[in-house]
């Protein structure tokens, strides 16, 4: 799997547990480490999830 591959897999997982309202899960999958503001807009076209638009803002120490 490509690193490209590797993030819209983590993407889809993520949103999909956002989606459910899974909260449990979503706790999971956040890493604590690694801490940059980010905005993304997703949507769910058919049974997939597309990320439209994405913006990172500087990362916090």
């Amino acid at each position: 799997m490509s690193a490209e591959e590797e993030v819209v897999a983590a993407a889809e997982e993520r949103a999909s547990a956002l989606a459910g309202a899974d909260a449990e899960r979503l706790r999971g999958l956040l890493h604590e480490t690694f801490r940059m503001p980010m905005t993304q807009v997703w949507v769910r076209v058919v049974d997939r999830w597309t990320c439209l638009a994405g913006h990172a803002g500087t990362r916090r120490s």
